[in-house]
């Protein structure tokens, strides 16, 4: 999904694992971070790629709670970051075809 500059993913890898990214704020290497919900916070890896912040693994009723929360905010507490992340009022369709690919193609 694509909010002005910022294009926010929420995926499936082929081995069932879930993740979702945004575009990299300056982040380098992995670490330990966590997505807060508002059930809670959910602990994942940050991994950081040229242009791509990447936070997994994630399964699928995780995932299904970011889309219907309509977002999350993502933190790395040993590097002091976090950002609010708006998926819009539109994030469950969008997982939902991400299923249905799935499904297609099992």
């Amino acid at each position: 999904m694509t909010r002005g500059k910022q294009v926010s993913i929420m995926g499936m890898l082929t081995d069932g694992t879930g993740y979702v990214s945004v575009n990299n704020p300056g982040v380098q290497g992995k670490h330990a971070s966590r997505l807060n919900l508002t059930q809670g916070p959910i602990s994942v890896t940050a991994t950081s790629y040229p242009t791509r912040l990447v936070f997994s693994p994630l399964d699928d009723f995780t995932l299904d709670q970011i889309a219907q929360e309509g977002g999350y905010v993502w933190v790395i507490p040993k590097i002091n970051k976090s950002n609010e992340v708006d998926l819009g009022d539109r994030a469950t369709d969008a997982l939902n075809r991400v299923f249905e690919c799935i499904n297609a193609n099992s």
